[in-house]
């Protein structure tokens, strides 16, 4: 079993490139489970998705009490499962700390880093902020407490700050650039772990 995380800032592609990653595995025949956050199936995820459309410090604070709780759901379905894949996906998880205030995101990470399971491999989806930005408002959605180009600035230089150890793809790339770096990446990852 392999369990890969992808993170990065809002509108960086995550989830597209989350799913290049599935397909690439599946179609070596593995199963895989891929775990979105927010959560929007378990009550966790969606209290998160409700803060992060709020205002001021209070949402903020109770946006990311929510999300630990909604990553410890799926931590515990993936563990409590009894591996039934494969590989399991994560979708947002420790990089979600660069959200926090300058003082706090780096010990907020430490944390994380010793009191939730490392996963197998990272991959931070980088983007600036004006293309985060873009890709949005492109949604044509109600943007969430984050979501603003001096927030995305700040949350992207923190991750960047945080990535040691991490897989970064420049996700402003052509599509079959990223596609292809993904690809050599899961190659490797697979190799390291057989």
């Amino acid at each position: 079993m392999v369990w890969f995380v992808i993170d990065g800032m809002d509108g960086s592609g995550k989830s597209t490139c989350a799913g290049l990653i599935e397909e690439n595995l599946r179609s070596r025949n593995r199963s895989v489970k891929v775990c979105s956050h927010p959560d929007t199936s378990c009550i966790a995820g969606r209290l998160e998705r409700r803060f992060l459309l709020g205002k001021g410090k209070i949402s903020k604070i109770l946006a990311t009490v929510c999300f630990i709780f909604d990553v410890l759901d799926s931590l515990t379905g993936k563990w409590l499962s009894g591996a039934k894949y494969d590989d399991y996906i994560f979708v947002r998880y420790s990089m979600s700390a660069a959200y926090l205030s300058e003082n706090s995101y780096k010990k907020a990470f430490g944390i994380i880093r010793k009191v939730f399971p490392e996963p197998d491999c990272a991959v931070l989806v980088d983007v600036d902020a004006d293309s985060s930005m873009s890709r949005i408002k492109s949604r044509g959605e109600e943007l969430e407490i984050f979501e603003n180009r001096e927030d995305l600035a700040n949350t992207r230089r923190k991750m960047l700050n945080l990535s040691e150890g991490w897989h970064v793809i420049d996700n402003t790339r052509p599509p079959e650039e990223v596609s292809a770096d993904l690809s050599d990446f899961v190659d490797r990852v697979l190799k390291e772990f057989s």
